[in-house]
């Protein structure tokens, strides 16, 4: 399946024989807007929590020492914590958290 950034983003480079696209606040949207078998739109509450996780442990393994600030990775947790019942709440709570390691021990 080729996500509808996916498809714009190759209609155009066709029509315009551009070299290249850039795909900006699309990714906001479907984290697998890169990707040719993007299935974000079914993912489940689960899916999307665990996704997040991920994201989560990669940044905290990477920025160690607090390197860079942790409130940077809170601003992603929409992307992934939205469109299911007690998104809200949840990101909420996320927001609320001192670091990030809080969240995933909850």
């Amino acid at each position: 399946m080729t996500s509808k950034y996916e498809q714009r983003a190759l209609d155009y480079a066709k029509k315009y024989q551009l070299d290249g696209i850039m795909i900006g606040r699309g990714i906001f949207e479907d984290p697998y807007a890169f990707s040719d078998q993007s299935d974000w739109a079914n993912f489940d509450k689960y899916q999307k929590i665990d996704l997040f996780k991920k994201h989560v442990k990669l940044f905290l393994s990477t920025y160690r020492n607090n390197e860079r600030s942790q409130n940077v990775m809170k601003r992603f947790c929409k992307i992934y914590l939205n469109n299911f019942s007690g998104a809200k709440e949840l990101r909420e709570a996320v927001m609320a958290q001192k670091t990030l390691m809080r969240f995933l021990q909850s």
